[in-house]
């Protein structure tokens, strides 16, 4: 696979939300199995694209590729190819530079109405990647959302199903009736996103909570799922609810209190 490719390759899965990492032969001595500059792209799963030489090298590069995504820092590593380091007999030393591609914060978002939109233009100005889902096509176009990763005209699951989502997502339910709310809070649960926000007031949320016990779907004691969404903050307009929405995912994502810097520095004191 030439470079060209692996780099398509690359965008093609960072468009999508998914992690990755890139292997580079930075430098070698010895009888190095690929050339200097040789990539490969390593997958959350172990799955790879590219190569750099195959054997014992590559299996320990990627083992080391995986924990630097999971760890979400570039690495650079040594390896010697000799029986007692990596059982290999070539002789000489192979070094790789493991640069990551993930984000440590992801913003989904159900429903391409007025606050979606709000939401969207917020999580843009603070460099939050965001991807857009509705099923009409107006209100999920790319004109509409200039700064989303993709916007999708489609149905949750499906869409949901496509982004591959990790522990790095928020998803926040932002529709235009309870119907759909039901379907995208129903098509979240499964994945892996820590934060599910639903809008709408407690009386429309104890009915979805019913419904979805109905489906054996315990959404009341899932911690993930926060409904009504947002903070407290008072307004009502939909940039002041897609402010309350961000504020809250951002205190649980940054392991915040919420409670005002001047009352904390009191507590310090």
């Amino acid at each position: 696979m030439t470079h060209s490719e692996l780099m398509t390759v690359l965008s093609r899965r960072l468009a999508g939300g998914q992690s990755t990492a890139l292997v580079t032969l930075t430098r070698s001595t010895g009888s190095a199995p690929r050339e200097l500059g040789a990539k490969m792209l390593v997958f959350p799963d172990g799955t790879i694209q590219g190569t750099i030489g195959g054997g014992r090298l590559e299996a320990q590069a990627i083992e080391d590729a995986i924990k630097a995504i999971k760890g979400g820092q570039p690495l650079s590593r040594s390896y010697e190819l000799e029986p007692k380091a990596l059982g290999m007999y070539c002789g000489g030393t192979v070094e790789v530079f493991i640069d990551v591609f993930t984000e440590s914060l992801k913003l989904v978002i159900l429903g391409g109405g007025h606050v979606g939109e709000k939401l969207a233009a917020l999580a843009a100005f603070l460099g939050v990647p965001h991807w857009v889902i509705d099923d009409r096509p107006e209100f999920a176009a790319p004109a509409r959302f200039p700064h989303a990763r993709q916007t999708f005209v489609a149905q949750p699951s499906a869409a949901l199903q496509t982004l591959h989502l990790d522990e790095n997502t928020a998803i926040a339910i932002v529709t235009r009736c309870h119907g759909f709310d039901l379907r995208c809070l129903v098509a979240a649960l499964p994945t892996k996103a820590f934060y599910i926000g639903m809008i709408g007031s407690r009386t429309k949320t104890r009915r979805l909570f019913d419904a979805c016990e109905r489906r054996e779907l315990n959404t009341s004691e899932d911690g993930r799922v926060h409904a009504p969404i947002g903070l407290d903050l008072g307004g009502r307009t939909p940039e002041a609810i897609a402010l309350s929405i961000m504020a809250e995912i951002m205190r649980l994502r940054n392991g915040a209190t919420g409670e005002p810097l001047s009352l904390l520095r009191e507590a310090k004191a």
